[in-house]
């Protein structure tokens, strides 16, 4: 951003005989926005301070790792971006949009050159906002009152300031800024910051005469010495009581790593990836995204504001909704009117739940399954739904803690989001993951629980799309209302069977979006005199209803599946992530195929994937490489996981096989030797070879293969491994006795 005091309109501010920040930052970072005065100017600093592409490179990283730990640890869901500079890859609003489709962010500069690129910046989720203001530094106050027709300033913002403050020449003026700025946004906000320094015990010395040829040829800067910085963060004060907080970097060439420089209370402290999970009263390292009785920061005041909203569109009640190990979604509700009490001090839920079975009998471990103690329930917000196929009712998933504020041992979603984080934070990987979704249509009117096909057309056939046109055509608006993306919506291959596919989101969210698009389905249907099935096998033959997964690795913003060394575009850390997933595949299916009726799905040349086999495009392997079409491959590459049905609980599902993944990257593992065709039709030696084997073919099977799994057990935890164990166990001896038909009648429409 320039220092100009009345910025212009238009194009016709653009000057290229002189360097300019944005320029010259984007030539450091290998972009090609820029111009011959840019790359002279940027080659003589580089020749005067040989390392400002790395600490360009950083300060890039240090963006990318603030956005995400804002959106996923302390569920921040607006950005005012103040100095956005030219647009590269993982922009701000990407990368929250990542983690929160529903994030808002606005982007500010007046280089007429990002005006230029503003359009590239324009671009949203259809849940998110995202926009851009003409706007200069020095005029904080126009830059807060047009951000407020696109950002809540009654709800908490993160207020970007990366590489601009040091445009301001005069500390107090830039420490002004940052006032006037802070002052505006309510208590739980961040600013985000990152700043030069001449300072030599940060590496800045050689900056000196990096920054005075700078200073003569391009936009004049100025780096505080120490006591300038601690005069510009001294404050924010927050103008209301509640905590504000600052992270921020100061640039020499002791590149900044994992850890990051956050202020609270007036005290600057240097922390690392673990610390900045932050700690709670005991000293026990916790992620501030769990739960917090009292609520978390500005979700208190978030609740009240969205329980007005939603009485003001007719919605009476919350739908808190989970998992349980069983994989049957269990539900309390409260009114609307309670959600901020609801999101202060949760909804009180017994741990027996736990060890429910499909049939809601009770089993029990060492801790789990008895009638004493009790949980809180908290909802997510940022997941909150209004149910257009429920008319008067919203929908959120929710976390569960124990009274004394201690995560839940035995908490699905709580075991997903520290996966997801932990992976993060060791390995610098996040993911992006999506659930297929099938179900078989039967009359309502059908008698006594039997399956009646609710369609006669063949498998993939428009006469079946026809026969429920109406239905399709309110089902495919009722999930656009809530949010929904979907990708593709089709009569599959058994009768009465659809399949919905919906777009790839974080872990989390895919999980918590696998669970409401069902309970959309349900309710849809119920609507139209039909009733869903998601169970594996509504019949004892034939094909089920399976729960595909399809789940891609990322680091600083680049699929890792896509533009590798190795096999089909993978890269070493993306072969061994699916090595790791096909080793552990055996013991997976006790979490991923849970219920007896799993098992009559689980049958060869199906396309169930029912051998511990890959291959590209090969429907038949249990690990399908997803390519993509040339020219979306960076998008679109990922591993398909095909031994997975929605009797499965989609968070231990996601999780387990993460951590699977995991531990082949630990481990350095290969993928052996790929299989094309059916691997049923391999013989015994040519499939010993491959490290081919048929998966477990019973519940049995698949449990003694997870008691065998240490790896998968410790991602557990015993509490939950032990959980799983109890509740698969039990399902096995409900159903003792039973022929294939009634078996698969007990499940029918449990699922």
């Amino acid at each position: 951003m320039s220092d100009s005091d009345t910025p212009a309109e238009g194009p016709t501010r653009l000057n290229t005989g002189v360097a300019h920040n944005a320029r010259v930052w984007n030539y450091w970072i290998g972009g090609k926005d820029n111009y011959e005065i840019d790359q002279q100017v940027g080659e003589h600093v580089a020749g005067l301070f040989p390392v400002i592409r790395e600490v360009a490179r950083a300060d890039r990283d240090f963006l990318g790792r603030a956005v995400r730990f804002l959106a996923v640890e302390r569920g921040v869901r607006q950005f005012l971006d103040i100095g956005t500079g030219l647009p590269t890859v993982d922009n701000t609003h990407e990368i929250a949009q990542r983690v929160a489709p529903d994030a808002r962010i606005v982007y500010v500069d007046n280089d007429p050159l990002v005006l230029i690129h503003a359009r590239t910046l324009l671009t949203s989720t259809r849940e998110g906002v995202t926009d851009y203001i003409d706007a200069d530094v020095h005029d904080p106050e126009s830059i807060v009152q047009r951000a407020a027709s696109t950002l809540d300033f009654d709800r908490p913002v993160a207020v970007m300031m990366l590489g601009i403050l040091n445009f301001i020449l005069d500390t107090e003026d830039a420490r002004d800024v940052v006032r006037k700025v802070m002052s505006a946004v309510p208590s739980g906000s961040y600013l985000v910051l990152t700043h030069p320094t001449f300072d030599a015990d940060l590496g800045g010395e050689g900056n000196v005469p990096a920054m005075a040829f700078w200073n003569e040829n391009a936009t004049p800067r100025s780096p505080p010495a120490a006591a300038g910085r601690r005069r510009l963060l001294r404050g924010p004060r927050p103008p209301r009581p509640g905590p504000c907080a600052v992270l921020a970097v100061a640039s020499g060439h002791r590149l900044p790593g994992r850890g990051t420089a956050v202020r609270r209370g007036g005290r600057e402290t240097l922390t690392g990836a673990a610390e900045r999970a932050g700690r709670d009263r005991g000293g026990r390292m916790t992620t501030l995204a769990d739960p917090l009785p009292g609520g978390r920061p500005g979700e208190v005041e978030r609740a009240t504001a969205l329980a007005a909203e939603l009485t003001g569109r007719g919605v009476h009640g919350i739908v808190l909704a989970y998992v349980d190990t069983a994989g049957v979604g269990r539900v309390k509700t409260v009114p609307a009117a309670k959600l901020a009490s609801a999101a202060a001090w949760g909804v009180g839920m017994s741990p027996v739940f736990d060890t429910f079975l499909a049939d809601d009998s009770i089993v029990s471990t060492d801790v789990l399954g008895s009638p004493d103690g009790d949980l809180r329930l908290y909802p997510d917000l940022t997941q909150l739904a209004v149910l257009s196929g429920q008319p008067g009712w919203a929908w959120a998933p929710v976390d569960r803690i124990s009274q004394e504020g201690e995560r839940h041992p035995g908490c699905s979603r709580t075991f997903l989001r520290r996966t997801v984080v932990d992976a993060e934070r060791q390995h610098g990987l996040t993911f992006r993951a999506g659930i297929e979704i099938e179900w078989s249509l039967g009359l309502d009117s059908a008698p006594d629980g039997t399956f009646v096909p609710a369609t006669t057309g063949p498998a993939y056939s428009a006469t079946r799309q026809v026969e429920l046109s109406d239905y399709g055509a309110e089902l495919l608006s009722a999930l656009a209302t809530q949010g929904v993306d979907v990708e593709q919506f089709h009569p599959e291959y058994a009768a009465g069977q659809f399949e919905l596919s919906v777009s790839a989101l974080d872990p989390v969210a895919a999980a918590d979006r696998s669970v409401l698009v069902r309970q959309t389905v349900r309710a849809i249907s119920q609507r139209h005199g039909l009733r869903a099935s998601f169970s594996p096998a509504v019949l004892a033959q034939g094909v089920g209803n399976g729960g595909h997964i399809h789940l891609s690795a990322w680091r600083d913003g680049a699929n890792l599946h896509a533009g590798g060394d190795r096999r089909y575009g993978m890269t070493a850390d993306a072969e061994s992530f699916a090595a790791g997933v096909l080793a552990h595949l055996p013991a997976l299916t006790a979490v991923t195929a849970p219920s007896p009726a799993s098992y009559f799905r689980l049958q060869p040349s199906q396309w169930a994937g029912v051998f511990t086999a890959w291959g590209r495009e090969t429907r038949e392997a249990a690990v399908r490489i997803v390519t993509g079409t040339a020219g979306l491959r960076a998008q679109s590459a990922n591993l398909e996981v095909k031994p997975v049905d929605l009797a499965a609980n989609p968070y231990l599902a996601l999780g387990c096989l993460i951590a699977a993944g995991l531990d082949g990257l630990t481990t350095v593992a290969v993928l052996p030797e790929e299989t094309s065709g059916d691997p049923a039709h391999l013989g015994a030696r040519e499939a010993t070879a491959r490290g081919v084997r048929r998966l477990p073919t019973s519940l049995a099977e698949a449990v003694a293969e997870f008691r065998e799994d240490a790896q998968l057990r410790a991602a557990l935890g015993p509490v939950l491994a032990d959980a799983v164990i109890a509740v698969r166990q039990g399902e096995i001896a409900a159903v003792a006795g039973l022929d294939d038909e009634r078996i698969a009648a007990a499940y029918r429409w449990r699922y």
